[in-house]
């Protein structure tokens, strides 16, 4: 006698637990892929952060490298780091006023130093001449001892204000400079000031400036030291250092990067 095939299936036991196991399963495939994802976009935010505050870093190295020797201080509590830019410098024939060095004597009106030979001038915005320069008192304020207004630009000859020159300086060395310009950093952004007046006592941030890259909030970062100035001599460079933390997106990334400028007037 002959008995029918019985039919097997799945039982409820083994469907719930099937139904389990691939949940699991979407689950933790799922988690994958958006950590991925995350991952992926952090990745890329950060890269930008990296890219932007190279550039912005690359451009402070390239003005500070430019900037009139003893001319970098910090400003605003230390968020803004001010400096001279120079437009050109070269050197001079003979010493200034009666040629003693310390003190020169008054130069005339519209007193005239006379240029070497093969060191053209160009105007570019210069206002003041700057001689031997040892301290940033001789370089700021109204009546700064080393920096005198310029008058008429030519050729081979510069005229200036009446001024009364501390010192020659030893490599008979000239610099035509333009009003101190800054870096500083205004609330989320970090930007970069021009013209601004030798005696300002604050550097106002609400003026006209150009914005360089956005930052994170320093305030809520412990122990970053924005912008440091090395020991500074006539004779040896002195180190800038600046710890930017530049953000976008939520992320952020501190950057550091050290400068060396010039202390030889």
């Amino acid at each position: 006698m002959r008995h029918s095939p019985v039919a097997k299936g799945f039982t409820l036991i083994e469907l719930i637990t099937v139904i389990v196991i691939v949940g699991i399963l979407a689950v933790i495939g799922t988690q994958f892929i958006v950590s991925s994802a995350e991952s992926y976009d952090t990745t890329q935010k950060r890269a930008r952060i990296v890219n932007t505050g190279r550039q912005a870093l690359e451009r402070m190295s390239r003005e500070l490298r430019g900037a009139l020797p003893y001319s970098i201080r910090t400003r605003n509590g230390g968020s803004c780091l001010e400096f001279v830019p120079i437009v050109h410098s070269g050197f001079y024939n003979d010493l200034l006023g009666a040629g003693s060095l310390s003190p020169l004597a008054v130069a005339d009106l519209t007193d005239t130093i006379n240029w070497q030979t093969g060191q053209p001038l160009t105007e570019s915005g210069a206002e003041s001449l700057v001689i031997a320069a040892l301290s940033k008192d001789e370089i700021y304020g109204a009546a700064a001892t080393a920096r005198a207004n310029v008058g008429t630009i030519e050729a081979t000859a510069v005229s200036y204000s009446q001024h009364q020159w501390l010192r020659n300086s030893n490599a008979k060395r000239y610099f035509l400079v333009s009003k101190p310009s800054a870096f500083c950093i205004s609330t989320d952004k970090l930007v970069y000031l021009k013209n601004i007046a030798w005696d300002a006592e604050t550097l106002s941030l609400n003026e006209a400036h150009s914005i360089i890259a956005s930052v994170d909030d320093v305030e809520k970062l412990d122990d970053v030291k924005i912008f440091d100035l090395g020991f500074e001599t006539h004779t040896n460079r002195s180190l800038v250092t600046f710890s930017i933390p530049f953000s976008a997106g939520g992320e952020s990334v501190i950057m550091t990067q050290q400068v060396a400028v010039r202390n030889v007037p």
